[in-house]
């Protein structure tokens, strides 16, 4: 569950000498329980990051919500995502907002504001813009993708079974391996 996943990544982070999270970026979705582990147990020091995709599936949702037909939702739902990839969360939550104020009809109040209330807690964690001009990722399918072939690849090797505790195992080594950590996990470990 989270809260054991969010205790692992603390002990991760001690394991590899991370004293704070300050020199970590986390991206997730907007899932509550996920950020409550992460202030926990990787800290506020961290750069926090709400999975692009992730905003972008709201959008999109918003828009199809607002206008019923698929091809003016997704004209109106491109350029909301396009402005807030190129500005910030702040900028775009606000220009919702604003579009939100502007309308008269509930029905097209409603998606409006549900979409500025799944943003609104994660406008200081949209810095897209900024994180592609530092070479940085804005969302979770590098990390989605590591997965797929780092581990579960090596888990659905012909005639493989494994036992839970051993899987964990190797995919906590597998993904040191590919982080670059594994002689930092060693030295910690040998001192």
């Amino acid at each position: 569950d989270s809260k054991e996943m969010g205790r692992f990544w603390g002990q991760l982070m001690r394991r590899v000498g991370v004293e704070d999270g300050r020199d970590l970026s986390v991206v997730a979705d907007g899932a509550k329980y996920i950020w409550q582990e992460v202030t926990g147990n990787i800290g506020s020091q961290a750069e926090r990051v709400v999975d692009v995709f992730h905003v972008s599936e709201h959008i999109y949702e918003c828009g199809k919500a607002l206008w019923g037909d698929e091809k003016r939702g997704r004209v109106w739902a491109d350029e909301r995502l396009t402005y807030g990839l190129n500005h910030d969360g702040v900028q775009l939550v606000n220009c919702l907002r604003k579009e939100c104020d502007g309308l008269t009809e509930p029905t097209m109040r409603g998606p409006l504001e549900k979409l500025v209330a799944y943003l609104e807690p994660h406008q200081d964690d949209m810095w897209y813009r900024q994180r592609l001009e530092r070479g940085l990722v804005i969302g979770s399918g590098v990390v989605e993708g590591a997965c797929k072939n780092l581990v579960a690849a090596r888990l659905k090797t012909n005639s493989c079974r494994w036992r839970v505790e051993r899987a964990e195992h190797m995919a906590a080594l597998r993904s040191l391996d590919y982080a670059g950590l594994v002689d930092a996990y060693w030295n910690q470990r040998a001192a």
